[in-house]
């Protein structure tokens, strides 16, 4: 099987919850509507292609159309991670974790059994020393904030 049929896969199997999904067709359908939305928003100029300066606003067809595969592409989503959660046996209920910001992301993310993600001390420990620096940033940024005189508008008040 090539790699598209891999990634189109998921939109043959549409409304399809039941059964499993390999690694191989969960990923490569992730990364196939991601490169997608992608082109579209930045070939018919939507809201991306204005952030990243290739157009002054954004044109009302390039934000139709991509507004319009990613609606069509929300049940395969759901779809396809049922199924890659049913196939590390588990209940696609799962995917209810990712209501939950943050730390349930991070627990469906380990639920997908990455071969190459390392133990759960070690995740903690890159994502606490990440937020720590995060934090560090913004305390030292606003230091010089300290130090400013009220504005004369604000003591006049």
């Amino acid at each position: 099987m090539t790699l598209l049929h891999w990634a189109l896969l998921p939109y043959r199997r549409y409304a399809q919850f039941g059964g499993r999904s390999t690694r191989m067709e969960f990923w490569l359908f992730h990364l196939f509507t991601s490169l997608t939305n992608l082109a579209l928003d930045l070939l018919l100029g939507g809201d991306f292609a204005v952030g990243l300066g290739l157009r002054a606003e954004p044109t009302m067809v390039g934000n139709i159309v991509t507004a319009i595969f990613s609606i069509g592409s929300v049940v395969p989503t759901f779809a396809v991670t049922a199924r890659r959660l049913h196939d590390t046996n588990r209940s696609q209920w799962w995917m209810a974790l990712f209501l939950v910001p943050i730390l349930g992301w991070l627990v469906v993310v380990k639920l997908f059994s990455f071969d190459f993600l390392p133990d759960w001390p070690h995740v903690l420990l890159v994502l606490g020393a990440g937020l720590a620096v995060v934090l560090g940033f913004a305390f030292v940024s606003s230091l010089p904030l300290l130090n400013a005189r009220p504005a004369r508008a604000l003591r006049e008040l």
